[in-house]
């Protein structure tokens, strides 16, 4: 439970004890955290001042920079939107998978990007001769029906965590000789890793 949790169970009429025993932490840990809007909770070391800012669009018409769009206006802070990390081996482990989404997606290269972190916007990487920097993977655009095994996995993983299919979009990535790499990143949203 994060802090943003633990202020939402305030609002839901859950008692300070009872929290703390759900967190299996102090009722000092929950008392500091109890009663406060979640503008006053700070942001976590490491957590981009962009990964803050509320959904939705400003007054200007802008807003997120991966394109995912908001269908339900009650809820705009991205804290409500995290999802705690948690691995479930073999949640799939069907082989076809792999050769279905091998043979059937149009693999391309991929060029090499960060953020500027107050904004979140994407700024290609260059070398040092002025040219584009390609990442050492391919990736692809996975669409339903390109790997029937994939696709009952993914509606598995909708049903299991309880995800709407608001924003979700699956992503390939294939590192074909075992030496590509892809550079630490962050996303947006929640993410599942196959």
């Amino acid at each position: 439970m994060t802090k943003s949790e633990i202020n939402a169970s305030w609002t839901d009429g859950l008692e300070k004890t009872a929290i703390a025993k759900a967190l299996g932490r102090s009722v000092k840990f929950v008392a500091k955290w109890w009663q406060k809007e979640p503008k006053e909770i700070p942001r976590p070391y490491g957590v981009h001042e962009y990964l803050t800012k509320e959904m939705g669009r400003n007054e200007r018409g802008v807003g997120a920079t991966n394109g995912a769009s908001m269908t339900e206006e009650s809820v705009h802070d991205t804290a409500t939107w995290w999802r705690d990390v948690e691995v479930k081996r073999k949640f799939a482990n069907d082989p076809a998978i792999y050769d279905e989404i091998l043979q059937n997606t149009e693999w391309k290269a991929s060029n090499a990007r960060t953020r500027d972190f107050a904004t979140g916007a994407y700024h290609l990487k260059y070398d040092q001769r002025g040219n584009i920097r390609w990442e050492g993977h391919q990736g692809g655009k996975y669409k339903p029906g390109i790997s029937p095994a994939m696709d009952k996995v993914i509606q598995r993983l909708f049903v299991e965590y309880g995800i709407e299919d608001r924003t979700s979009g699956v992503i390939t990535n294939w590192y074909p000789d075992g030496q590509g790499n892809l550079g630490s990143h962050r996303h947006d949203c929640w993410t599942a890793l196959f």
